[in-house]
């Protein structure tokens, strides 16, 4: 009895076991039974820009398009919206989903994915996740906030400039400005998405010459990301608190002084004493007459280094083009005949449409080989750009043996485009009954980043133009990869023997240098460039000082900020000194020099030079020398009026010969407007002189007394006469203010004002209104043009005023609470304007605006805001009203966010697909 209730109670088990398997089985039969419907989705453009939008479709496969309860949702990143949703039956088994997607305008770039659920209750019938890139968008814009009417010579004023950053990414920018200064500078801006940052440009207007001009208020903003820069100007309306040009006389511009000048050349100390006369100016009131002169003497020790040479000097110009120069001048012919010779004689010049002429005499001063020359030359333009010339020249020259005659002719032909230089020239000579030849070329070509440079000269033994047995290569490639980066190759071989003068400089060495080069931009402020030089130098005085070879690397470096300036430069290689027994042998050369100068003040600036050479380059024993080199300088500008320079160096390397060194330099200068003191001192090196005449010690005083002498009365003076006409006869007329200039007129009982003894020019008037409510129907300053013999009439009404105020509403609709809860208030801008007059104003805090003080009149008034007027919709954004007296127009607008909208036709289409 026992066994068998144990075996039922098994029997039991047993199939309580197999229910709960068939009931687990069964369940989890059912429950995969209904498997994930398959979903694909239909190419689409997956990058995409902030704030913008793009359509995805959904396909779902195997389903019932007949079932009931079955809903579709996507789930977006946060903030992004669905524009558009709609679905279409493709066949009986497969159904389309189409969204149009908008994203956020706060999006950073990168990827962000969303989802596409099929619901059923509760449960997920299918899901897809795909992703769409949100591209990087730098967009950094400049908004003047100010607008200037008008300023006044000597005024400080304040520009006002909002920098905004409409992209998605932190923009690290520069700011600059070419006019006055920024303020509260700082060297780099960081400016977040959709953020901004208002800055202030002040400058001081400077006093000028003339009685109105035009100045400019500018911001540059430079971006390090993308390496572009942008600039927002304005221009300004200048008038002067002073009449420039009412002076009945017309006067004459002339410095008189005198100087004194005490210098040891070798042993014997020398001192000199000189007056001079220097003029330049008009000769009649119509500008067609011009003269200039310069006289400096008596003849004594001429000592090109300061200038005291003996001088005079006369040039006269007449304003159909002709111009004749007499006395002592620079001439420049050409590139091949005479590039830079000083010299007394005589010069016509002659311009004639497009055709120029001139003719010269000259006698050299300056260099000994030379006794005299005489030539000339025609030059026609093609354009303004574009021009031919023939010239001629013939020199009487000297040498040991004779006196000779060179006569030299040549064609040269300019071209100066924006991207295309070209000087070439071919002349051809004869001298000593030898024909020669002569070549000239430069160019320059730039084409995209690609830059190349090519200079040849060539003047065969034969040649006496301004190079004799001469030649000369330069050949530059440069190509500039970015704003940072650029390399180039440059070559440069030089055989010339020019015939300069005295005050130009010495001797040009023979030289051959290669190079290539890169250079690297780190920023605006810091420069890195590397460089391999392979070069020969030889010194071709008597004894020679240096001849070597030498291959070596050059490491620069500089840095340029507002108060503080560096470069340094080391370089480290081999040569191979040609001067030496074992001349043959390459020995180890380096040096390293370094170059700072720091602002101390505003006016003052103070810098210091230090280099060290290990060479063996300057010794005919090739013996190792350690050269040391250094010095400093000082500079001070102080109001503009006082200017003081000293500079010192102990040495110069031998192979810096051909320059005209300075080893002690020190000039003080006081200007004032009618006197002007200088002081020049030091030790310089005098060109073409024996060793123990180098270091000359030297010191000049100068005084200027600065005159500008009448020398015609202008008989053909003008009048302004005006009327001040009152409101409705009842409104005082006297004691109104009228300003021109520095003249000011109170109108008498009847309302009249004149000016009178004015030189015809252009003038500005201006009307003080100390009137509240009132305006004059007249803008001011107005500007007037005074003729000569004639009086200019002016009536002046004043009106009552009226004004406009206003409101800047936002629709906060239920649609874009979302978008709007998550942007800033933009910047608003309201601007009333006619065809003669516009004023700008921004909303204040509560969003309201206003005009006061407005001329009555037809006025049009807008809203826009600057960078983001399409991200919002304004409606009636500009309006026409009626400013009327003594009246208040209200004038309201309303904005709101745009929505983004995309219609379909409401039909629905099944499609089915044959195959």
């Amino acid at each position: 009895m026992f066994l068998g209730a144990t075996k039922a109670i098994e029997s039991f088990i047993n199939s309580l076991k197999t229910i709960i398997l068939i009931l687990f089985f069964g369940l989890n039969f059912s429950a995969n039974s209904r498997q994930k419907l398959p979903i694909t989705v239909s190419d689409f453009q997956r990058k995409v820009a902030i704030g913008g939008h793009f359509t995805v479709h959904f396909e779902v496969k195997n389903f019932n398009i007949h079932e009931s309860g079955v809903r579709d949702t996507l789930l977006l990143p946060e903030n992004w919206q669905i524009l558009t949703h709609k679905k279409t039956h493709i066949d009986s088994t497969s159904t389309r989903y189409q969204y149009t997607i908008l994203t956020s305008r706060h999006s950073a770039s990168g990827d962000y994915s969303f989802e596409f659920q099929l619901l059923s209750g509760t449960d997920q019938l299918g899901a897809k996740r795909v992703s769409a890139y949100v591209q990087e968008t730098s967009n950094v814009e400049i908004v003047n906030l100010t607008q200037h009417e008008y300023v006044q010579e000597g005024e400080v004023i304040l520009s006002k400039f909002l920098v905004q950053n409409s992209g998605n990414k932190i923009e690290k920018v520069q700011l600059e400005t070419t006019r006055g200064e920024i303020l509260e500078k700082k060297d780099m801006y960081y400016i977040k998405p959709d953020s901004s940052v208002l800055v202030y440009v002040q400058q001081k207007i400077p006093v000028t010459d003339q009685n109105f001009w035009q100045t400019s208020a500018d911001l540059s903003v430079h971006s390090e990301s993308t390496k572009t820069s942008i600039i927002s100007f304005i221009t300004i309306p200048v008038y002067s608190s002073k009449i420039k040009k009412n002076d009945k006389y017309l006067r004459f511009p002339m410095e008189v002084g005198t100087g004194y000048l005490n210098f040891r050349f070798g042993n014997q100390l020398v001192n000199a004493h000189q007056y001079f006369i220097n003029g330049s100016g008009f000769l009649d009131f119509d500008n067609r007459n011009h003269l200039s002169f310069s006289v400096r003497g008596p003849s004594q020790f001429d000592f090109p280094s300061v200038g005291n040479t003996e001088e005079y000097t006369m040039s006269y110009t007449h304003k159909a083009g002709l111009t004749v120069t007499a006395g002592d001048y620079l001439q420049r012919v050409s590139n091949l005949m005479e590039f830079g010779r000083y010299g007394r004689g005589v010069k016509i010049d002659n311009k004639f449409n497009k055709i120029g002429t001139s003719v010269f005499y000259q006698k050299a001063r300056f260099f000994p080989n030379q006794k005299d020359s005489f030539g000339g030359s025609i030059t026609y333009n093609v354009t303004n750009k574009i021009s031919a010339t023939l010239n001629f020249i013939s020199k009487n020259l000297t040498n040991p043996e004779n006196i000779f005659t060179s006569n030299i002719l040549g064609t040269s032909l300019n071209i100066k485009r924006e991207n295309l230089l070209l000087e070439t020239e071919v002349a051809v000579g004869e001298a000593q009954k030898k024909f020669s030849i002569g070549l000239y070329n430069k160019l320059f070509l730039k084409l995209g980043k690609l830059q190349i440079n090519n200079e040849l000269v060539f003047a065969d033994k034969d040649f006496y133009g301004f190079y004799n047995n001469s030649w000369l290569l330069v050949n530059g490639i440069n190509y500039t990869f970015s704003s940072k980066v650029s390399i180039g190759i440059n070559t440069n071989v030089s055989r010339t023997n020019p015939s300069l003068d005295v005050n130009v400089f010495s001797i040009s060495p023979y030289a051959e240098t290669h190079m290539g080069y890169i250079s690297y931009q780190l920023n605006q402020k810091n420069l890195l460039s590397f460089n391999f030089i392979k070069q020969e130098r030889e010194d071709r005085q008597k004894p020679s000082k240096f001849h070597f070879e030498e291959n070596l690397g050059n490491l620069s470096y500089s840095l340029s900020t507002d108060k503080f300036n560096l470069s340094t430069q080391s370089r480290y290689g081999y040569t191979r000194n040609l001067l030496a027994d074992d001349s043959l042998s390459k020995n180890l050369s380096y040096s390293n020099s370094i170059q700072p100068t720091t602002r101390i003040v505003p006016w003052m600036w103070i810098g210091g030079y230090f280099e060290h050479q290990h060479t063996r380059k300057f010794t005919k024993t090739n013996d190792p020398e350690d050269l040391v080199y250094f010095g400093g300088n000082l500079r001070v500008n102080f109001k503009q009026n006082f200017n003081l320079n000293l500079s010192y160096r102990n040495n110069y390397s031998p192979d810096q010969f051909f320059e005209q060194r300075t080893f002690l330099d020190a000039s003080l200068n006081y200007d004032t407007k009618h006197h002007q003191v200088s002081l020049n001192g030091g030790r310089v090196f005098l060109p073409n002189m024996s060793a123990s005449q180098q270091n000359t010690l030297f010191f000049s005083l100068k005084y200027v007394l600065k005159l500008n002498i009448p020398i015609v009365k202008n008989k053909k003076l003008g009048i302004i006469s005006g009327q001040i006409h009152g409101i409705n006869n009842d409104t005082s007329k006297e004691g109104v203010m009228v300003q021109l200039g520095d003249k000011q007129f109170l109108t008498d009982a009847s309302g009249k004002f004149y000016f009178k003894d004015l030189v015809p020019d252009s003038y500005f008037l201006k009307v003080v209104n100390n009137k509240v409510g009132v305006i004059s129907t007249t803008k001011f300053p107005m500007k007037l043009e005074v003729k000569a013999d004639s009086t200019t009439k002016l009536d002046v009404s004043f009106i009552k005023t009226g004004g406009v105020i206003g409101k800047i509403n936002f629709d906060y609709s239920a649609k874009a609470q979302k978008v709007m809860d998550n942007e800033k208030i933009p910047l608003i801008l309201v601007t009333l304007y006619n065809d003669k007059e516009t004023y700008t104003t921004q909303m204040n805090s509560h969003f309201e605006f206003s005009f006061k003080e407005m001329k009555p009149d037809t006025w049009k008034i807008k809203v826009h805001i600057p960078g983001k007027q399409p991200l919002f919709t304004i409606q009636n954004p500009e309006q026409t009203l009626q400013i009327e007296p003594d009246q208040l127009k209200e004038v309201n607008f309303k904005v709101k966010h745009t929505e983004r909208k995309i219609y379909f036709s409401d039909r629905n289409y099944n499609i089915s697909l044959n195959k």
